[in-house]
């Protein structure tokens, strides 16, 4: 035995044989932690073909004056309410209160909602090819009738960021 190495290669070999199945206890046990996060709000996967059908259902809809609420939930909650009118957003508020900056106002206008989803998309496509092991679910639920995201969820759990939004209020103005 070399001088300093008082273990017994038995003992080594025990060791790695404990750390092993420990790794591999962790290892299940992260597993169904995410098992058990994707099932506690079971919204459907998105992919690139439902998104372009809802997009299609909301172009065809000619829906141009409405109003929105959306609940958005993550780490930084609040409640957005739009108005928009001949598909311009003309009143935008945040947990109540004005929206000062008008150029955030068409975030949450559908057509926004809708490109916040493409650029999750694009990033879910980039994950799977440049930047693999990049982890990213989304999923959601979009209006049959009118293909607006009635429920929107994100999920990165590298980052430890699960940021989802719900519509809470949709009214069509005639």
């Amino acid at each position: 035995m070399a001088a300093g190495n008082t273990k017994s290669p038995t003992r080594r070999a025990s060791s790695r044989v404990l750390a092993a199945i420990l790794g591999g206890i962790l290892a299940l046990v992260c597993v169904a932690v995410i098992a058990v996060l994707r099932m506690r709000d079971p919204l459907p996967p998105l992919n690139r073909t439902i998104f372009n059908e809802a997009v299609t259902r909301w172009e065809s809809s000619g829906t141009h004056d409405y109003d929105v609420q959306v609940q958005v939930r993550g780490r930084q909650p609040a409640v957005y309410g739009v108005q928009v009118r001949e598909g311009q957003v003309v009143n935008a508020t945040r947990n109540g209160h004005p929206l000062k900056d008008p150029r955030t106002w068409d975030t949450w206008s559908v057509p926004g909602m809708f490109y916040t989803i493409e650029v999750d998309l694009d990033a879910l496509d980039d994950s799977h090819g440049d930047q693999p092991g990049v982890e990213l679910w989304l999923s959601a639920v979009f209006d049959e009738q009118h293909g607006l995201p009635r429920r929107y969820r994100r999920v990165q759990p590298s980052r430890q960021m699960d940021t989802s939004w719900e519509i809470t209020q949709w009214k069509v103005d005639p």
